[in-house]
């Protein structure tokens, strides 16, 4: 069986979007998620968090705390700056949330 990479979902998905095709996406791959969703719906053991936008789930502190803990949540909100609390896919280049992959959707 041929392997799928994040960045082919992506501009697969992407396509679809733009024939006006609704897509319901169940995925973990958080870049893939906001890089491809208008709107995301958040579960927490079975129970909707919330119903936004991708920047506004990346900022909800329900979501935060749910994912990352309590204190994640308080240092979420408590910052300052703009730099990404997660990194990790910063680097990789076929990863969709990579600055030269990620498509406008």
């Amino acid at each position: 069986m041929r392997t799928i990479s994040p960045c082919e979902i992506f501009r697969t998905i992407s396509a679809l979007k733009e024939t006006g095709v609704a897509i319901l996406l169940v995925e973990h791959d958080m870049g893939l998620v906001m890089g491809a969703s208008d709107r995301i719906t958040v579960l927490n053991f079975g129970t909707v968090i919330t119903t936004d936008s991708p920047e506004a789930i990346r900022n909800d502190p329900r979501v935060i705390e749910a994912y990352l803990g309590h204190s994640s949540a308080r240092d979420q909100v408590n910052r300052t700056d703009d730099t990404p609390s997660d990194s990790s896919s910063a680097g990789d280049p076929d990863h969709p949330s990579h600055p030269d992959t990620t498509e406008e959707a």
